[in-house]
């Protein structure tokens, strides 16, 4: 009784404060009540006012994106009794504060430490490091990867895990409090074949120019390497009839190499009708066979990227890639991610960093992040990969990555595709000086309603 008493008494004080504050608003204002007419312009005022409001609020956690993890994927290849520490930086893109714990999933979890299972980010704390070490074993059976991941979970206070039946969970101190989002840093451990062993996909760009490029990666899993891989590529309806054979160039492939077979289908000339097609690839190599295939569609515009842009970057530090796509299917798409893979000399990846999922709008454009930690990075060019993901397609671009101490610049083979480094007039910039500029027009018409409104009642 005494607890429902309070809760009456509360909501009471706090009715009588609301009343108090509105009858000072008006008292300072000199806003009367009964003058219906003369409060229409202020409570339009007032109503514009807190629309700006609510769009400065948005356009100030445009660009937030919760957390991000780097480096994306860490590739490794098999050796008895390996032991290998790895780095993982945790960015916390808001710098809010907030604690995030980590965990380990995947066939390899029992060769995988962590270093620490949680960590605390104070408010304006950016970066936090972990560091998990990998154990693996005197022998493995199965050639080819086997995959682990290690997962970042923000939540909303301090969790601990436990394990049921052989998994690992999350369980949470209290059982109100939820996750909210997760990243993931990927872990691929490489078992070589014996003798020659090649893994092979398929991937397809569709032109504005009425070509399809087909490239295919072919990377030599085996112990020996591959004198020479050629690829044919049968294109098929969605009924299932052949309506095009195309062949790709040939190559040879070192052992733990990975290059790509590149083929072009001229559609347009072809006379093909829009629609669904799919690409059969038959890759023969050294006497052995591989295949991949591939879903695509012609005369459809899917998700397009239309612009690269890293903005105030310091080569040792967090690069932010901020990459503009363009849906411009009739319908919301959902899943969207990108990973961008940056190779050495030596055609070996040396980063490989993606974004969380993101749900881009019908016929709208959006920006996607993905984060790159540059220390020990060394000026000069890369050649590397910007694949997009969405549901179940996706968009890849060889990229050149040109780093300097100071700039990223990223060129394809459409051109290039990045904005000035240091641009005042970035969107952002833009309008928030509109809704400054909207916002003192809107004070100074105010202030002239008061000064107008105090004359007529002095005569």
């Amino acid at each position: 009784m005494n607890i429902v008493n309070s809760r009456k008494s509360n909501k009471m004080n706090k009715v009588k404060i609301a009343n108090e504050i509105s009858i000072n608003i008006k008292s300072k204002f000199g806003i009367n009540s009964n003058h219906h007419k003369s409060n229409k312009p202020l409570r339009c005022r007032s109503l514009i006012l807190l629309v700006i409001c609510v769009f400065i609020v948005l356009i100030l956690t445009l660009n937030a994106s919760a957390i991000g993890v780097s480096p994306g994927r860490t590739t490794l290849n098999f050796e008895p009794g390996l032991v290998k520490n790895i780095g993982l930086t945790v960015i916390n893109a808001e710098k809010k504060a907030m604690t995030v714990v980590f965990y380990v999933r995947g066939e390899l979890k029992e060769y995988v430490k962590l270093s620490q299972q949680s960590a605390v980010f104070a408010e304006g704390e950016e970066i936090k490091s972990l560091i998990y070490t990998v154990n693996l074993p005197d022998s493995m059976d199965k050639p080819g990867v086997h995959k682990t991941e290690i997962v970042v979970l923000e939540v909303s206070k301090e969790s601990k895990i436990k394990t049921e039946t052989g998994e690992e969970v999350i369980v949470l101190d209290s059982p109100s409090v939820g996750a909210r989002l997760a990243v993931i840093s990927q872990l691929y451990v490489y078992v070589l074949h014996p003798g020659k062993y090649l893994e092979a996909g398929l991937d397809t760009i569709i032109g504005d120019d009425g070509k399809a490029r087909f490239l295919i990666p072919v990377t030599s899993q085996g112990k020996l390497g591959i004198g020479s891989a050629k690829a044919t590529i049968d294109i098929y309806t969605s009924l299932n009839e052949k309506v095009a054979t195309i062949e790709t160039n040939s190559l040879s492939i070192e052992s733990q190499e990975r290059k790509e077979l590149f083929a072009e289908w001229d559609y347009g000339s072809a006379g093909i009708n829009p629609g669904k097609y799919r690409g059969v690839a038959t890759i023969t190599y050294d006497g052995q066979t591989a295949y991949a295939d591939k879903e695509f569609e012609v005369g459809v515009k899917s998700l397009d990227i239309e612009s690269i842009e890293v903005n105030n970057f310091r080569l040792g530090e967090i690069a932010k890639f901020s990459i503009l796509v363009n849906n411009r299917w009739a319908s919301p798409l959902k899943e969207v991610s990108v990973q961008i893979s940056v190779y050495n000399e030596k055609g070996e990846v040396m980063a490989d960093f993606a974004s969380q999922n993101y749900e881009i709008p019908a016929l709208s454009k959006a920006e996607v992040v993905s984060y790159w930690d540059t220390v020990g990075v060394k000026e000069g060019k890369y050649r590397g990969k910007l694949a997009v993901r969405y549901e179940d397609k996706f968009i890849e671009r060889t990229i050149e990555i040109i780093v300097s101490s100071d700039d990223i610049e990223v060129t394809g083979f459409t051109g290039k595709a990045v904005f000035p480094k240091k641009s005042f007039f970035s969107l952002q910039n833009i309008l928030i000086g509109i809704v400054v500029l909207l916002i003192l027009i809107n004070a100074a018409w105010f202030f002239m309603f008061l000064r107008k409104k105090r004359k007529k009642e002095s005569v």
